[in-house]
């Protein structure tokens, strides 16, 4: 065999040896999101099927920064009766147009869903999955709004944690449980704001920044606990420019962090429960922090909407683990409140919108960046007057 052709031979078998392990695990990870990420529906004549709820949560950034939308399908109550159980889908979106939340309620007759795989359909609005890449299209109820758009995971799923929650009702145990599906996932599709009125708005894009969670299980939202969760990917940095001459000079490229975190706590925000604070660089997962190696402080600010009433303005964010370290400045530039109805009063999620300031020294590296992302801060229960 010619000896050129020997050497190209030897290195495209390497190449195939060395390779090929490593795109099966990036195929086999998001075939298990099907089972997975799938639905845990309870089962009929169960006592604790009044409080059953499911949460599928997906969050995306465009690759600028320039929008942001989110969406959330949700179920709740014994699903085995009409009566007894609704459906809920939630939207969240941030243009330069028009800012926004939007939460649709149906019957839960107009929900489909499966405890086979992620795929659910409720009205006009879909999660599809084919083992590769989510498709999901929402359309707001006066069709003022629709995304459709394609999620592909570039992060394997993190392991179910089952989160206790305080609760007066010693008979049946409440627990949340929480999935991260991924921290991180490419997003392409297109955003539709104001549809069919002189003011829309199309924004096309590939290259979204993309997150999605999942919560189930049984508990009351009247329960002993809040917390702060809280997710990130980072933009795209500014690619270093290449020197020329004679003596050339390869750069490095820069990899890209995403981080999730969840602050567990009781209802008034006085004792942490548990908490966990994960980060990635490319596809690595790189740290977890945990429990006593966390600290989240607030700065608070008023609301007009509720007076004497307070929400995160800052949140500082530390962990340390050995000579491992991160300080984190979350600043809030906008939010939505999720109104959740209990006995005699409401909770609110506030969803949060703004920048995380992230600096540390991570595995000997060198750890910081500026990117827009979410928060959410759960408070203690209002009850009516």
């Amino acid at each position: 065999m010619n000896n050129k052709w020997f050497k190209l031979f030897f290195w495209v078998s390497i190449l195939n040896l060395c390779c090929a392990p490593f795109a099966g695990a990036g195929q086999d990870f998001r075939k298990i999101l099907t089972q997975l990420d799938a639905f845990h529906p309870p089962l009929p004549g169960d006592s604790k099927n009044h409080l059953y709820k499911e949460w599928h949560y997906f969050s995306m950034s465009s690759k600028t920064g320039d929008f942001t939308f989110s969406t959330i399908f949700t179920m709740e109550g014994d699903t085995n009766d009409v009566t007894k159980s609704y459906a809920l889908k939630i939207e969240n979106y941030q243009t330069s147009v028009k800012s926004d939340l939007t939460l649709d309620v149906y019957p839960i007759d107009a929900a489909k869903w499966f405890s086979t795989k992620p795929d659910y359909y409720l009205d006009k609005n879909s999660i599809s999955y084919d083992g590769k890449a989510y498709h999901i299209y929402t359309e707001s109820a006066d069709g003022k709004v629709v995304f459709d758009a394609k999620w592909k995971p570039l992060l394997k799923p993190e392991k179910a944690v089952a989160l206790p929650m305080q609760s007066s009702d010693t008979s049946t145990p409440h627990v949340m449980n929480w999935l991260i599906a991924s921290a991180k996932l490419e997003v392409e599709g297109r955003l539709i704001v104001e549809k069919g009125t002189p003011a829309e708005k199309v924004y096309q894009f590939k290259d979204g920044r993309g997150y999605h969670d999942h919560n189930w299980g049984y508990w009351d939202w009247a329960d002993n606990f809040g917390w702060d969760w809280g997710q990130a990917v980072e933009k795209e940095g500014v690619p270093c420019k290449q020197k020329t001459g004679r003596w050339k000079h390869s750069c490095k490229k820069q990899k890209r962090h995403a981080l999730a975190l969840l602050n567990m706590t009781d209802s008034g925000d006085n004792e942490v429960h548990s908490s966990v604070l994960k980060l990635w660089a490319d596809e690595e997962k790189i740290k977890t922090f945990t429990d006593s190696e966390f600290s989240l402080k607030h700065k608070l600010m008023s609301i007009p909407e509720i007076p004497g009433y307070y929400i995160p303005e800052t949140n500082f964010i530390s962990a340390t683990s050995g000579r491992d370290r991160l300080d984190i400045v979350f600043k809030t530039q906008s939010y939505f409140p999720i109104y959740l109805p209990i006995e005699n009063g409401y909770r609110i999620i506030w969803e949060l919108k703004g920048n995380f300031e992230v600096t540390g020294f991570v595995k000997g590296k060198a750890i910081k960046f500026v990117t827009d992302g979410s928060m959410e801060y759960l408070g203690a229960p209002l009850f009516n007057n």
